[in-house]
């Protein structure tokens, strides 16, 4: 590397040289206020770059130091330049081109998110309908619960009166117990009063007197208890399905 390269990297040299080729003639007084630098370093670098051929030095009328642009101190500078645009050239196709990798890459998750937008939107539906499902599920619960409160009062106001029923039912059964037992004795009586009514018979016939027909009588009761026992028996069968319902174990 040239001195005045190295220079320009450690010391900033190129404030110097640039401020040349701008004045194109500068004198080192000049030079030396604009850039704040000390005369010994403005001499030092105008001898460097002087012998690389960058500026050219010499004096005017009153003796000062007059500093001169080159043609190669331009040509460095279009070089310079030409480095520069390429490489910022290159860097702008680089960053062009990770931009539009960028772009791609977000243009896919873009599209990764519209599809899970949708899957969400599915979801969130679904769950939705869940929940209205709940809701319906939970109303029907309530009612469910209405229903058992009212069948259990149902079933207390039943067993109550199934109580009562069965209280009832003991006692019509007694009385059909007790009047199939009166019907017995009246078969027994019956058998009695037939073989005295023959006995009257006989001896009305002895004596010669009319006997009164009291058979009729005997078969107009004996029709009678015959219905009781019919009516008797259809209460009594009745009253069985009622303690088959009422009964059970």
């Amino acid at each position: 590397m040239a001195i005045w390269k190295k220079t320009m990297l450690e010391t900033g040299i190129d404030d110097f040289l640039e401020l040349v080729a701008t004045k194109e003639t500068i004198t080192l007084e000049q030079i030396t206020e604009e850039l704040s630098l000390s005369p010994e370093t403005a001499e030092s670098w105008a001898e460097i770059l002087s012998k690389e051929g960058l500026i050219t030095t010499n004096y005017d009328r009153k003796g000062n130091i007059v500093l001169s642009n080159t043609k190669k101190n331009t040509k460095e500078k279009e070089n310079h330049i030409k480095e520069l645009t390429t490489n910022v050239q290159a860097d702008i196709i680089n960053v062009e081109s990770n931009v539009h990798a960028k772009e791609k890459a977000l243009k896919e998750e873009e599209k990764t998110l519209l599809e899970f937008e949708k899957l969400l939107k599915k979801d969130l539906d679904k769950s939705l309908d869940i929940e209205k499902e709940l809701e319906k599920i939970k109303k029907h619960e309530v009612e469910i619960h209405k229903i058992f409160d009212t069948l259990d009062t149902k079933e207390k106001e039943i067993k109550k009166e199934a109580i009562t029923i069965k209280h009832v039912v003991n006692i019509k059964t007694k009385k059909i117990q007790d009047i199939e037992k009166e019907l017995k004795t009246f078969d027994i009586k019956k058998e009695k009063l037939l073989d005295d009514i023959k006995l009257i018979k006989k001896i009305s016939k002895v004596l010669n007197v009319p006997a009164k027909d009291m058979d009729k009588n005997i078969e107009v009761v004996e029709q009678k208890v015959l219905e009781i026992r019919k009516l008797n028996n259809t209460v009594n069968q009745k009253y069985g399905i009622v303690k088959k319902l009422f009964f059970k174990k």
